[in-house]
């Protein structure tokens, strides 16, 4: 049997990523095998590398690459085609050469992207769609009303977020949460009219800005239940508070009601892992796809590296200590993954 390199982890620190060769898998029903161009990490991969969900041994969700084989039920796709998708939590991941996905969490890669360019999209783009779309119920088709908050501009969902509500959802007022000059740059840069910083008492600073009330509200760094109490005295009537933090600790809602408030989890990897409505992931990265290429959309990348085990390691830590801006992604240089 033909065999590939991955990339797999032993939980604990960043020095149980090693190098293993392994079986190369095979596509079967409704899968594709595809041959790994690029992938981009995510703070999941280091939840799954510290323990905290299952997760196979070989970790990623991002990828960009080539259709390489197409399992007998497949309809989407042929051999050649140029794709991008996210993964599913619990299947070998996308640190690897190779990987087998369900065709119908797959999109196609934008055609004036290059590979890292579209690794650094799949999984924060579904998860601002499903967030701003899905859970908040936002129009495709005319502009929305009203103000969102973003806690964490300047990561991977928060640059998807505030280009999708800014440029496509024609949100008038998108106010990020950044500290850094570098990180208040990224965040305007990729549409938010307004920063505030996450360290700082939120309702005073939104009513410096003349902001009483947010109807929509996006928690992308945690503590949730913390968030959720300052969200509640500043969000709108109905408004809408989304997380896409995990909490072991309450959710603090009771004050929540006079306002009937929504509280939404957001967790793109649930639809692949209930086999639920695996259609929507595939149909809203195509979306995305062309929207990237009229321009709408603009890269989530900010850094590109070979992809090595030794880089793996560094945007591990990165990610950690809650300084990443944007996306890290990883190229298969000759199609290869090497120590250093």
């Amino acid at each position: 049997m033909p065999t590939m390199k991955a990339v797999a982890f032993t939980p604990g620190p960043v020095s149980g990523l090693h190098i293993i060769e392994k079986e190369r898998p095979t596509a079967t029903g409704r899968d594709i095998l595809v041959r790994i161009k690029a992938i981009s990490v995510n703070p999941v991969d280091t939840k799954c590398r510290q323990g905290k969900f299952p997760a196979d041994p070989v970790l990623g969700w991002d990828a960009a690459g080539i259709v390489a084989e197409c399992g007998p039920e497949v309809t989407r796709w042929k051999v050649g085609d140029e794709v991008m998708y996210a993964g599913a939590l619990g299947r070998q991941g996308t640190n690897a050469q190779f990987s087998v996905v369900d065709e119908r969490i797959v999109g196609r890669k934008p055609n004036n992207w290059d590979w890292a360019d579209a690794a650094s999209l799949p999984l924060v783009g579904l998860t601002a769609w499903e967030l701003l779309i899905d859970h908040f119920n936002l129009s495709l088709d005319k502009p929305n009303p009203g103000t969102l908050l973003i806690i964490n501009g300047a990561g991977g969902v928060g640059t998807a977020a505030a280009q999708l509500a800014s440029r496509v959802l024609q949100i008038p007022r998108v106010i990020s949460t950044a500290s850094r000059p570098e990180t208040i740059a990224w965040c305007k840069q990729n549409g938010a009219t307004d920063t505030i910083d996450h360290h700082k008492p939120l309702d005073v600073q939104l009513k410096e800005l003349g902001v009483d009330n947010v109807e929509y509200n996006a928690i992308l760094y945690g503590p949730t239940p913390g968030y959720v109490e300052q969200l509640i005295k500043t969000a709108a009537p109905r408004g809408k508070i989304g997380s896409i933090v995990e909490s072991d600790d309450p959710i603090p809602l009771a004050d929540a009601f006079s306002k009937a408030l929504s509280f939404s989890w957001v967790f793109m990897l649930s639809r692949p892992m209930y086999n639920h409505d695996l259609e929507f992931q595939g149909e809203a990265l195509d979306k995305m796809a062309t929207l990237a290429e009229e321009g709408v959309l603009t890269s989530f990348a900010t850094e590109k590296y070979k992809f090595t085990v030794e880089n793996l390691r560094k945007i591990h830590q990165l990610l950690e200590n809650g300084k990443a801006i944007g996306k890290h992604v990883l190229v298969l240089e000759d199609d290869d993954i090497t120590e250093a």
